[in-house]
């Protein structure tokens, strides 16, 4: 029970006691109680106007309680909504923590990847820098092999140019000699003397000497002269001075030019072509070569 409906309770308590005073009063003493009845009235009406002041005041403070427990239940209503938004809200941090934690794994396998990743592009670095170290060492021996070769390219050079220079003298030679050897021919000639004879001597093969066959392996032109190289050599009985005569293995069998030897190894020897240069142009590989005693089949 609120405190105004207690004093109105008691208000009401004090008055019904006051009317059975006065009541009982009046009764016994009418005339002379009767101020005092008028004063217990008007502290009747003056306690009724309280009380009903308390009435007022009563509902109002009810009223008031009401809005109160109104604006509470408004208020808790309003908080209940707060507090399921805010449950919702840790229930979406939740889910957003477990995702951020998710993720946080797969950055994790991420940064492992990349570490390893990283230190395998470290060791490819590592070794591109010493590959890059081999090949600047490479480089600098290429550079000095290359100084070094150019610089023998230069001596095989001159080299060449002095073999070259040897070649055209020793070329003159010969065809100072081709040209002495066909003027003594032909005085020989012109005394009845036969020039075969004379090769074949003791400066060449003689009449005992034993036939020698080969065949021609190469032909080459060297400053305008024609040397063969010849199947056989020393082991075959030539000699420097061997002359062979070339024939013509394509049918006619006839003599194409003769072959004289200056340079003579084991198994084979190189000479100067002689003759006509319509018929030694003929000369090839494969042909026969026979020395004066095979062609005579002795």
């Amino acid at each position: 029970m609120s405190p105004l409906t207690k004093i109105f309770v008691v208000l009401l308590v004090i008055t019904s006691i006051l009317e059975a005073a006065a009541t009982v009063v009046f009764v016994n003493q009418v005339q002379p109680l009767q101020a005092s009845l008028d004063a217990a009235r008007a502290a009747a009406s003056t306690a009724n106007a309280q009380a009903e002041s308390a009435q007022s005041a009563q509902q109002s403070a009810q009223s008031q309680l009401q809005s109160e427990q109104q604006a509470h239940a408004s208020d808790r209503k309003a908080d209940a909504q707060t507090i399921n938004d805010l449950q919702q809200k840790i229930s979406d941090a939740g889910v957003q923590l477990a995702q951020l934690q998710q993720n946080n794994g797969i950055l994790s396998g991420n940064l492992a990847a990349s570490n390893t990743s990283l230190a395998l592009a470290t060791a490819t670095v590592s070794k591109l820098q010493t590959e890059v170290t081999d090949l600047t060492n490479d480089k600098d021996n290429l550079t000095k092999s290359s100084a070094e070769q150019t610089q023998r390219i230069a001596e095989l050079t001159n080299e060449a140019e002095t073999v070259k220079a040897k070649l055209d003298d020793v070329t003159e030679q010969l065809t100072v000699a081709s040209n002495n050897e066909q003027k003594l021919s032909q005085v020989m000639k012109d005394h009845g003397m036969n020039p075969d004879d004379a090769i074949n001597g003791p400066g060449g093969l003689g009449a005992g000497a034993s036939p020698i066959n080969g065949q021609v392996s190469a032909v080459q032109n060297i400053a305008g002269n024609m040397y063969a190289t010849l199947s056989v050599g020393q082991a075959d009985g030539v000699n420097k001075g061997t002359q062979f005569f070339v024939i013509d293995n394509q049918g006619s069998n006839s003599v194409l030019g003769t072959i004289t030897v200056d340079t003579v190894y084991t198994d084979n020897s190189v000479g100067r072509v002689r003759g006509d240069a319509g018929t030694i142009s003929r000369i090839q590989a494969g042909d026969d070569v026979k020395t004066a005693q095979a062609l005579r089949g002795q």
